[in-house]
């Protein structure tokens, strides 16, 4: 509900063109990784003291009367946080097919959330948590929020459509007296790459 010393509530709020095309008229979409600031030494001397994570993306589709599942939204979101074994290319690697194609293999995957990536998937909300070891997350790690194709792909008209989300990022030490609030206490910024990924 709330922010405290030991369990900082990080916001971030982006805009994604999830159905953008260049000036060939190819699909051009871009994916936001967000760098979580996470402190390393602190996280890491915790050992493995359990710690709750919880990521909960939010955005708002423009729906059709084409209720098919592929093509009732006009775009759609997912998002995916660096696991506990992946650097930041083998993590984008895991998600994104052209940093595969530039020969780095994907990651080993995330962490082992409640939810999961499909069931969390499915709807505007997504919201998912897990409980990992404290030294699992030390150091910075990306988050990253990426486009899936909706019928917005299908009409040149809507190719430039914008859709704002927001992401809201817990981490609860628990009884833990460590002012990890102070520590993460930076601006989150995107770092903006070109995706492909499997509609």
């Amino acid at each position: 509900m709330a922010s405290d010393s030991n369990r900082p509530v990080m916001v971030y709020e982006g805009v994604l063109r999830p159905s953008h095309r260049n000036a060939e008229r190819k699909p051009q979409r871009v994916a936001d990784f967000i760098e979580l600031p996470m402190p390393h030494d602190e996280l890491d001397e915790l050992a493995d003291t359990p710690v709750g994570l919880a990521v909960t993306l939010s955005y708002f589709i423009e729906p059709t009367d084409n209720l098919t599942r592929g093509t009732y939204a006009g775009a759609r979101l997912r998002w995916d946080l660096q696991g506990p074994t992946e650097d930041p290319e083998s993590f984008r690697a895991r998600i994104n097919w052209l940093v595969r194609d530039q020969g780095h293999p994907p990651g080993g995957g995330s962490f082992d959330w409640d939810i999961g990536t499909a069931n969390r998937s499915r709807g505007t909300l997504q919201h998912d948590r897990a409980r990992v070891a404290a030294s699992q997350i030390a150091g910075p790690r990306l988050l990253a929020v990426y486009p899936v194709t909706g019928w917005w792909e299908d009409h040149a008209a809507t190719w430039e459509r914008r859709l704002p989300y927001s992401v809201i990022v817990s981490v609860d030490l628990g009884d833990v007296d460590l002012d990890l609030y102070s520590l993460a206490t930076v601006t989150l910024q995107p770092i903006l790459i070109d995706i492909e990924v499997q509609a």
